[in-house]
């Protein structure tokens, strides 16, 4: 059995910073997928279509629908979003209630983000949202992405993935996948705080992600197995230590579909080190990405992945694969 492995890098066409690093590791084949963000400028998004134009056929390019950052295509109503002087912004994520989420302006608003890359005749080859926020949480919120790749499905006459909610690694009791990074970060714990408190927020929360793992999965869409949001996890040698232990573990196994190679998905944030003519500033009001983010935890990701690529050669426990050829 061969472990199948595709490496995203997440949030291209809405800044330079981040759009010249994944370009980098596209040029030395150390990422196989590309999921880039559908509500940038016209400018940003003329970078996504150079990048189909000049690299698709060796990179996957996929939709990664966003409600958490930006400004929407549509003209939504005032519960997805917040004014910033002129700027009609999403809402952040901690401020949207899933609860009372207008489910019909929503599926607009993700068909116009679909109808972007289609306009521009960019064929989609995976799925996923920023953050999570759309598949993790509110089966009815879930089952208004999964309707879009439905339907994108049907007009293609394609199977286009879609990825697993992105905290499913905290569903791991023991093992590689349990030390989630999200979690670490804090993301985990703000979800939880907007949990009822009757009964114990963790175990409701791993209740709630189950279902929408298997609401994906019974949608009639393929998926990733597995999801591992922990690359960037340095030893004191500098390897990536959750890649490690998934090549020294095969407790994963048991839970694995009969009959194909278990596939594992893993993202990357990845970016160039910030210029003087780059403005955070805007990049930080307008699309609220920290500086930290910018000027120190992408450029490092980056510079980290040769040596990431060094142990997996080693390894031979991976096959490096694109969405499109499973």
């Amino acid at each position: 059995m061969t472990n199948k492995l595709v490496i995203t890098a997440d949030d291209y066409g809405i800044c330079k910073i981040i759009d010249d690093g994944i370009d980098v590791a596209v040029s030395n084949q150390w990422i196989t997928a590309v999921s880039a963000l559908p509500n940038g400028s016209n400018e940003d998004f003329d970078r996504v279509k150079k990048l189909h134009l000049e690299k698709g056929d060796q990179v996957d390019i996929g939709c990664h629908l966003n409600i958490t950052n930006g400004s929407p295509l549509t003209n939504l109503p005032s519960g997805f979003t917040r004014r910033k002087g002129d700027w009609k912004l999403f809402k952040w994520i901690l401020g949207h209630d899933l609860s009372e989420m207008n489910t019909d302006a929503l599926y607009k608003e993700l068909k116009a983000q679909v109808r972007r890359f289609e306009d521009s005749e960019i064929p989609l080859k995976h799925f996923s949202d920023h953050f999570g926020i759309l598949t993790m949480l509110e089966s009815r919120i879930c089952a208004v992405v999964i309707r879009v790749v439905q339907e994108y499905n049907a007009r293609h006459n394609v199977n286009v993935p879609l990825r697993n909610p992105m905290l499913i690694s905290v569903l791991q009791e023991d093992g590689c996948l349990e030390d989630s990074k999200l979690k670490r970060m804090g993301r985990l714990a703000n979800f939880l705080r907007k949990l009822p408190t009757e009964e114990n927020g963790f175990q409701l929360f791993k209740r709630n992600l189950r279902n929408r793992v298997k609401q994906v999965r019974t949608g009639g869409l393929s998926s990733s197995d597995y999801f591992i949001d922990n690359y960037y996890g340095i030893n004191r040698k500098r390897k990536p230590k959750v890649i490690k232990c998934l090549m020294s573990h095969e407790y994963l196994s048991k839970n694995l579909p009969s009959g194909r190679d278990p596939v594992y998905e893993m993202v990357v944030h990845l970016g160039r080190e910030p210029k003087d003519s780059d403005d955070l500033r805007f990049l930080k009001k307008f699309w609220k990405f920290r500086r930290k983010d910018l000027k120190k935890n992408r450029p490092n990701e980056l510079k980290y992945l040769p040596v990431f690529h060094s142990v997996l050669q080693q390894s031979n426990a991976y096959e490096l694969t694109r969405f499109s050829d499973l």
